[in-house]
């Protein structure tokens, strides 16, 4: 796969966080009303939305280096998402059925 048939050029992913990560910012200090004393809570919430970010580059990135289009990295993560949801259901029936023996017994 080519890296014509990617959503996104380098160039554009950079551009892209250039404008956004600042944007995110002035909106976050402009809605608390920033004054002398910057709040924790705001800290804290800016945190987050800069991580959000931060994850939406790494998928971007992964497709950029991999040369693989978005929609494979969205089925790489609905994969690994899958199979967390078959450990978890594989884990929740073993426990139901420990727990169907235990009131057998009683």
């Amino acid at each position: 796969m080519s890296m014509m048939e990617f959503p996104y050029s380098p160039n554009d992913a950079t551009n892209h966080l250039k404008i956004c990560v600042p944007e995110v910012a002035k909106e976050r200090m402009s809605s608390v009303g920033l004054s002398s004393g910057v709040k924790k809570p705001f800290l804290q919430e800016l945190a987050l939305s800069l991580q959000v970010l931060l994850a939406k580059a790494s998928m971007v990135g992964l497709g950029l280096k991999e040369g693989i289009s978005e929609v494979e990295v969205n089925k790489r993560e609905l994969d690994d998402s899958y199979q967390n949801v078959m450990r978890a259901l594989k884990r929740a029936c073993e426990l139901h059925s420990k727990l169907n023996e235990e009131n057998q017994d009683m």
